[in-house]
């Protein structure tokens, strides 16, 4: 979480100051701040807390992966029974038989007691994902610089972060090679390209 903090600290600054110079303006708008605020808190510190707690406490990366892979079906589901999206009876179906096979693989882990916990970190992460993303469709800030967005919502991601981070461990990040390369890399190509393709892909797919 060390990590996942400074990332996210290092993505709001950039992001930020990529919008300043381009001359972008910031909304004033306190309701648009505000769902922009509370969906970055779930894509990005819900969503993240819980998939590396999860690995930390055990949960396999492949598993991991597979729950987290659920998003679209779970913001597909969502979004059809708030109305913001009509699904097919096929499409219903093709739902239901994705969310039931990883089920059945995730079978082992659920009769596991001592592999509930990794379990339920991991759930919370697919949660922060899929309802961020839905929250986000909901409420966008379409004359908002992506940059601007993405800064907003790291900095408040990072808000809740820092005491989540200081109650699992702290927030140092060693000072080696190994370390810094691998913070640097999720802060550049995770934290700070992928928003912005994120949120490119969902204004193109709502316009």
């Amino acid at each position: 979480l060390a990590v996942t903090f400074w990332r996210i600290v290092i993505a709001a600054t950039l992001l930020g100051g990529l919008g300043a110079l381009r001359g972008s303006r910031w909304p004033r708008d306190a309701r648009v701040i505000a769902w922009l605020a509370l969906s970055g808190v779930l894509l990005f510190a819900v969503q993240f807390g819980g998939i590396y707690l999860g690995l930390g406490s055990g949960m396999p990366a492949g598993t991991s992966a597979l729950i987290a892979s659920c998003c679209p079906l779970v913001v597909a589901v969502t979004q059809a029974v708030l109305g913001d999206e009509r699904l097919a009876r096929v499409q219903w179906l093709g739902a239901g038989l994705g969310m039931t096979g990883v089920v059945l693989a995730l079978l082992d882990r659920i009769s596991q007691p001592r592999s509930v916990g990794p379990l339920l970190w991991s759930l919370l992460g697919l949660a922060g994902f899929a309802f961020g993303t839905v929250l986000y469709n909901r409420h966008q800030a379409r004359e908002v610089d992506p940059r601007v967005v993405a800064s907003i919502q790291c900095g408040a991601a990072a808000v809740v972060l820092a005491p989540w981070a200081l109650l699992s461990g702290g927030l140092g990040v060693p000072f080696t090679a190994r370390a810094l390369g691998a913070t640097g890399w999720l802060t550049f190509i995770n934290a700070i390209g992928g928003p912005l393709i994120f949120f490119s892909t969902l204004c193109d797919a709502a316009s």
